[in-house]
């Protein structure tokens, strides 16, 4: 929407070929995607063309509240059904979960539902001090992503 609105056309090619000259530079390359697997990209394409064109391994980032089962089990199958690798699910929340139930129970139900992987859980944090960014807190995210070394390795 924000490239129909700039008058901008979005080339999945172009992107591709951007993107495999960026990583011929580094070790390693993280592409984010944007608003969700099926969301449009430009008239005929969605973010998931844009990830088959790419052929990475994915790892869905999902909200830890209510609706998030369905939401994340279509994307699960849209994402396999493409063909793609799902390293699988990190949940994060940008806002306060009212209930813990469900926040505990989410992830438990979709790894059983979906077949993939829990890397991790980030709650949601109101905001951010020096100490939130610090060598300590980043020690402290690492543990709660349970697969973050078998994600790290990925890009090693």
């Amino acid at each position: 929407l924000a490239a129909k609105m700039a008058g901008e056309q979005i080339d999945i090619s172009a992107i591709r070929r951007d993107l495999v000259t960026l990583a011929s530079g580094h070790q390693g390359l993280v592409v984010e995607g944007a608003g969700g697997t099926l969301v449009p990209i430009n008239e005929q394409q969605t973010i998931i063309d844009l990830m088959v064109a790419l052929d990475l391994p994915v790892v869905l980032v999902a909200r830890g509240s209510l609706g998030t089962i369905n939401h994340s089990l279509l994307s699960v199958q849209a994402l396999q059904n493409a063909g793609l690798d799902v390293l699988g699910i990190v949940f994060c929340d940008a806002t306060p979960c009212e209930d813990d139930f469900i926040r505990r129970d989410n992830p438990e139900t979709i790894a059983r539902f979906a077949g993939v992987n829990i890397l991790g859980d980030i709650p949601y944090r109101c905001e951010l001090t020096a100490e939130d960014i610090s060598d300590k807190a980043w020690d402290d995210f690492k543990g709660q992503l349970s697969g973050f070394e078998e994600l790290m390795n990925v890009f090693r």
